[in-house]
């Protein structure tokens, strides 16, 4: 009896399974295109959604287009409230500020001037030594003690 050998598939010889899983690639395309789309929502949120802020502006400057209230209201007394909106200013504490700059470049200037006299003042100290041999032997002791231990 004869063997049908018409099967195409890999098997391993130990295991006897295919060595490759089936449908891998396609996971990992399903996996990147559920992380494309998910990027594009969010990107879509962030650009498209919300309302338009004019935060930019100045006061006295003309806004580029006509902004409306998202809520009505109605102003009963235009005077009454500059003049609460400028005591309410001229309550809060002024903001004063120091500028730390110059006073930083200042002491950078100084520790380099002080490097450099140091490095002056030890060229000057080298050279006007004058040539010596290198470092002299203590004179022996004249006890007979070699250690130069006086005990």
């Amino acid at each position: 009896m004869a063997k049908a050998t018409g099967s195409k598939k890999r098997k391993t010889a130990k295991t006897g399974r295919d060595p490759r899983p089936h449908g891998r690639g396609w996971h990992f395309l399903g996996n990147l295109l559920l992380l494309l789309g998910i990027w594009v929502t969010g990107v879509l949120f962030i650009q498209l959604g919300g309302p338009k802020r004019y935060a930019g502006l100045a006061e006295g400057q003309r806004a580029p287009a006509t902004v409306v209230a998202s809520v009505d209201f109605e102003c009963e007394n235009l005077g009454a409230t500059e003049l609460l909106r400028q005591q309410a200013g001229d309550r809060v504490v002024p903001v004063f500020t120091i500028q730390t700059g110059p006073l930083q470049t200042a002491i950078r200037s100084l520790g380099k001037l002080a490097d450099r006299a140091v490095a002056v003042r030890d060229m000057v100290a080298a050279s006007d030594l004058p040539d010596r041999p290198a470092a002299e032997e203590p004179p022996a002791a004249e006890d007979g003690n070699e250690d130069g231990d006086a005990d």
